[in-house]
């Protein structure tokens, strides 16, 4: 389905869930997956947004009496108005699978569950997008050091 140029919104039950930082992490996802902007309905996480950015308690009231005398806010506790879109797509949050990108190229979706035998595979494939060349007799050494004096097994360094 082509996003290019389009503005997308995000709607349905599955909304309520999606926490601020989830939302924000899509939206400005949006050239990644193509689309113009990205956006999430005016909704309770937006209410608790103005609150978190200093807005009072009667500005966000004001606010949320105004969006719904203009049915633009959605209350997931009451019934849904039918909304007319050009095109819809649905997903299902627990069809998605976690993934992570790279190692070089943000672009390259590795699956989780993937992600170590992908990994041993780029170090000893060669030199390239998907290469490192590290021998596998290399692949075990480890290198000891000091930060600031400190050893990794002080209690004042953590490694991670």
């Amino acid at each position: 389905m082509g996003f290019v140029g389009k503005f997308v919104e995000f709607y349905g039950e599955g909304m309520s869930e999606l926490s601020l930082a989830d939302r924000a992490t899509i939206a400005n996802m949006s050239p990644e997956y193509g689309a113009t902007m990205g956006f999430f309905p005016v909704d309770h996480v937006t209410l608790q947004y103005l609150k978190l950015t200093g807005r009072s308690d009667e500005i966000v009231s004001l606010i949320e009496s105004y969006l719904r005398l203009n049915r633009m806010f959605v209350d997931y506790s009451e019934p849904q108005i039918e909304r007319v879109y050009s095109s819809c797509l649905a997903l299902n949050l627990e069809d998605v699978e976690p993934c992570i990108s790279g190692p070089k190229r943000p672009h390259d979706r590795v699956t989780l569950r993937e992600m170590k035998a992908d990994w041993h595979a780029c170090l000893d494939n060669r030199v390239g997008f998907k290469g490192f060349v590290i021998p596998k007799e290399s692949q075990g050494k480890a290198a000891e050091f000091s930060f600031v004096g400190l050893q990794p097994n002080s209690d004042r360094v953590m490694l991670l």
